[in-house]
């Protein structure tokens, strides 16, 4: 009976944990003060010059369709929820269009989880490093210094150890070319 209370406890954190992290993915670009169509529609315009309204105002209304953005602020965290929680359609990039969300991720993953799984053996690897020297010099000062060190920082922020391995594997171990365009 408690192992059943237990993972149910640990799944509904887990449901709740996604469901606030979608919720401020969905009404954080909301809170910006620009349209991203209307960004579009003007970098349309830089590029072909004017347009004739009635074509605009369908341009206008087809790319929000295509983005989501139509309906009221419900209707489009439902369409969000529906299509990028459930289906993994996340639609056209706003900044690649008209290719979709799931082909750049795709594209990207594998170097995000290379990056991610050596920069998390390479802390393990340390991190058992460091707990060998300072289990077997308990009392020595070398230990103190390297409890100081490493447990305060972890404590406060532990993803920078990944965050920090990531950045130097990329930028010294990692052969980029070909695997990021401008």
């Amino acid at each position: 009976m408690k192992f059943k209370k237990f993972f149910l406890q640990r799944v509904l954190a887990w449901a709740l944990t996604i469901l606030i992290g979608v919720t401020f993915i969905f009404f954080i670009p909301r809170m910006f003060p620009s349209d991203p169509v209307e960004n579009m529609i003007a970098q349309i315009q830089s590029r072909s010059g004017n347009m004739d309204p009635a074509e605009m105002e369908a341009l206008r209304s087809s790319l929000r369709v295509q983005f989501g953005l139509d309906g009221s602020l419900l209707q489009q965290y439902g369409y969000f929820l529906w299509h990028g929680l459930l289906h993994f359609d996340f639609g056209p990039s706003l900044l690649s269009y008209p290719e979709p969300v799931g082909k750049i991720i795709g594209r990207y993953l594998p170097y995000t989880l290379i990056l991610c799984l050596t920069s998390t053996f390479i802390a393990w690897i340390v991190g058992n490093l460091i707990g060998l020297l300072a289990g077997f010099r308990k009392n020595k000062t070398s230990s103190k210094i390297l409890d100081c060190n490493f447990y305060l920082p972890d404590s406060l922020l532990p993803g920078s150890v990944d965050l920090t391995d990531c950045i130097c594997i990329y930028i010294k171990m990692v052969p980029v070319a070909g695997s990021y365009q401008y």
